[in-house]
């Protein structure tokens, strides 16, 4: 009997072995899952940041711009509160300051519009720049990459080696292509 039981004993071992590999190859899949979709999204997340970065920065210029203004109209109220303070200040030169200091604060409301304009015009610019590419993309098979040295690179995603005679067309489609963005380029200005 105890022969036996020792048989019964190695056999569940061995299964338990079995399993026990099993549940750690399981564990381990779901570890390099878990790291690779940790690694993507870390990834996803560095760029986010940088974008962050990219619009902190444009933020803060905007609003050093913002707090200029903000200071050259404050001294113009103090200089104004330090002349209404004084005796033989003249109401007539009191109402000449207060417009000024109106003016000053229309064109600093001015300003701002200007620039909450200019920021809306961007976007809508970089919207059509998109919609125009995903165009030529779509439409000629044009593909657009940026360069390292900030210069645009053409491709032709449509043409393949087994039909040599759409090189000519290709060379047309370039040629043709140049001269639409170079006309483009002169209408944005």
């Amino acid at each position: 009997a105890t022969v036996e039981l020792q048989e019964e004993l190695g056999k569940a071992k061995v299964e338990v072995s079995r399993w026990t590999e099993r549940v750690r190859k399981q564990a381990a899949d779901v570890i390099d899952k878990h790291k690779h979709s940790v690694a993507k999204h870390q990834e996803r997340i560095k760029e986010l940041n940088q974008q962050i970065k990219r619009g902190e920065g444009n933020v803060k210029a905007l609003q050093q711009e913002k707090e200029q203004e903000e200071n050259e109209l404050r001294l113009l109220q103090r200089a104004l509160d330090q002349r209404h303070d004084k005796e033989n200040l003249l109401p007539h030169h009191i109402n000449t300051i207060r417009v000024q200091v109106d003016k000053q604060s229309e064109q600093l409301e001015s300003r701002s519009a200007t620039i909450d304009a200019k920021m809306n015009a961007c976007g809508a610019a970089i919207a059509e720049h998109e919609r125009t590419i995903s165009y030529y993309r779509e439409r000629l098979g044009l593909d657009f990459t940026r360069r390292e040295d900030d210069s645009l690179r053409f491709s032709f995603i449509y043409i393949t080696p087994i039909y040599p005679r759409l090189r000519a067309l290709s060379r047309f489609y370039g040629w043709w292509c140049m001269a639409v963005l170079s006309w483009w380029s002169d209408l944005s200005g």
